[in-house]
């Protein structure tokens, strides 16, 4: 009688977890119920299994990035303009690398997007970038009610008030704690302990957002963590000194014990030029994603999340909401109707 209770009890949270509107897909919400009701392993098996065949080694297909304005028109002459990323496929698409505006502030852009193929091996691999000027905008982190989880926020699951309508470019963040190997500080307080030698994003006191190694990279150590408003770590960085992680050829980065698996995944890094780098591919290993950051000219750069649900970047230009990535799913307006995961937001200053 009291499995038949604990039976009947499972079903219906699983069951309300399924019907809940979070933004999520029906699979990303029945994978997170799995792992809030410590099924974690189970999921973390399925997923290596589902994702572990490599993309199509066919000729490159058209790519997956939002469309944005390669032209002059109303921006000023003296803005940046990034420097186009050169193909490594054959035949690419005529626009491969081309970057393109997508957001600007009066005649100053300040987010390009651009599509690339990061694979000789696999053409079908596609990775969306969105560049990102930082010189105009100032980013926070608002906190999910699953990840952090927790109450009393100021910067809660969602952006709201009169900071919607400066609201410029929003992305997820990284995984949860039993995975992410690193810590969480924000508004002050230490959600998940500081872990040295872990890939960092800050976002200190101004708004501005660095990435580098935590306890490594200039600044970033616990002897300066009052400057910043927010450090989020996320596994071992991806990106260092300009180049790939030598330890990406051992898996870890999401891909199981004995290596990587293929899957939606997302990451963001800082370039040479001080501007910021998100990217999405699919389906993509870590390895590849840290490469095509690497040839887009990141000098540091760490994974954020994978999975259906989880990568996501969105352009904000007053009531319009664009993908980054057509193969993004689940609810577009998410990060201003409620996140159940934390997100970063850059906003016009």
């Amino acid at each position: 009688m009291v499995f038949v209770g604990f039976s009947f009890f499972l079903t219906v949270s699983l069951a309300r977890a399924l019907l809940k509107d979070d933004g999520l897909t029906v699979s990303g919400r029945g994978a997170a119920w799995a792992r809030n009701h410590h099924l974690g392993a189970v999921v973390d098996v399925v997923e290596s299994w589902k994702y572990s065949s490599p993309p199509s080694s066919k000729e490159a297909g058209e790519l997956s990035v939002v469309n944005g304005d390669s032209s002059s028109s109303e921006i000023d002459p003296k803005a940046f303009r990034p420097m186009p990323l050169i193909p490594i496929v054959v035949n690419p698409p005529s626009d491969e690398g081309i970057w393109k505006v997508v957001r600007k502030l009066e005649r100053d852009p300040v987010v390009w997007t651009t599509g690339f193929h990061p694979s000789k091996k696999f053409p079908q691999m596609t990775v969306s970038f969105a560049l990102i000027d930082q010189q105009k905008l100032t980013a926070a982190l608002y906190n999910g009610t699953e990840v952090p989880g927790g109450c009393g926020w100021t910067l809660g699951n969602k952006v709201e008030g009169t900071v919607v309508s400066r609201l410029v470019f929003a992305f997820n963040g990284g995984f949860r704690e039993e995975h992410a190997g690193g810590g969480y500080y924000t508004e002050g307080k230490t959600i998940w302990p500081l872990v040295h030698g872990m890939a960092a994003l800050t976002i200190d006191r101004k708004g501005k957002i660095d990435i580098g190694v935590w306890g490594v990279s200039p600044g970033m150590r616990m002897s300066n963590l009052s400057s910043f408003a927010t450090v989020r770590q996320n596994l071992r960085p991806t990106v260092i000194d300009g180049q790939p992680n030598p330890e990406l050829k051992n898996g870890y980065w999401g891909g199981g014990k004995k290596g990587e698996i293929f899957i939606l995944r997302s990451g963001v890094c800082k370039r040479t030029d001080g501007k910021i780098l998100f990217a999405i591919g699919a389906p993509i290993d870590a390895t590849t994603l840290a490469q095509a950051m690497v040839h887009a000219g990141c000098e540091a750069g760490m994974q954020l999340d994978q999975n259906e649900s989880y990568p996501r970047g969105y352009i904000f230009d007053g009531g319009e909401i664009s993908k980054l990535d057509s193969r993004m799913v689940g609810r577009i307006d998410q990060y201003l109707t409620g996140s159940p995961r934390e997100f970063f937001a850059l906003f016009e200053r």
